[in-house]
């Protein structure tokens, strides 16, 4: 198997390479976790520093538009906006958006806000236009955003902090709802999620997506 570094001790797999690549691999004693088809993570997704997921996030960026595997990526964020345009959602405010976030897909009407911790999405999204917030440095005017739809789209197999969850519910309106897909981690862990949106004040409903090409996909 071929692979080089990416940094943060992430390994980037070559193209060559990826039908030999299993979800797990022991490499120079240190096991690697398989991730977005061409990525070997040394630690599991939620268990990733923040310079891990900015080195990711940097990758990403380079390879979006080009890489056939973020048609999944693209497919999802389009059958959410879908959704959210077939209701009557007015404010839509989207954690860990980065520079692709669902609102390149959502109804003119919409007005959508962003939030990341990513500092070099953010001031992208700013010099775009968009209303974007970086957390944490910017919780308070987060809060004050009184939205009726948060999405959380592959994000929630990061590590998502007790703030995060504060401020999504001090920031949505009473009558509000989250829509957010699931993938990546194992079934303990998202039900160990799950308990924690329901201690912040969510009701939580799982929708497992059979018809997805990622496995063990779901929406919540």
């Amino acid at each position: 198997m071929e692979y080089s570094q990416l940094g943060e001790g992430i390994l980037l797999v070559d193209t060559s390479s990826i039908l030999d690549c299993p979800p797990t691999v022991t490499l120079d004693g240190v096991e690697y976790h398989r991730f977005m088809d061409r990525l070997l993570l040394p630690v599991t997704t939620d268990r990733l520093s923040q310079p891990q997921i900015l080195t990711i996030n940097r990758w990403r960026e380079r390879e979006y538009l080009s890489d056939p595997q973020f048609d999944i990526n693209r497919s999802v964020k389009k059958e959410l906006a879908r959704f959210i345009g077939a209701c009557e959602f007015s404010r839509i405010l989207e954690f860990g958006c980065g520079i692709f976030g669902i609102n390149q897909y959502l109804p003119s009407k919409i007005k959508y806000f962003a939030a990341d911790m990513d500092i070099e999405a953010i001031t992208y999204l700013k010099n775009n236009g968009i209303k974007a917030y970086h957390v944490p440095d910017e919780y308070k005017e987060i809060e004050k955003l009184e939205v009726d739809c948060i999405v959380f789209l592959f994000v929630l197999h990061f590590d998502i902090s007790d703030d995060v969850l504060a401020v999504a519910r001090n920031s949505i309106r009473s009558e509000g709802v989250i829509l957010a897909n699931m993938c990546q981690i194992e079934e303990n862990k998202r039900v160990l999620l799950r308990d924690r949106f329901y201690r912040h004040g969510f009701c939580v409903k799982r929708l497992q997506d059979d018809e997805a090409e990622i496995k063990n996909h779901e929406y919540w």
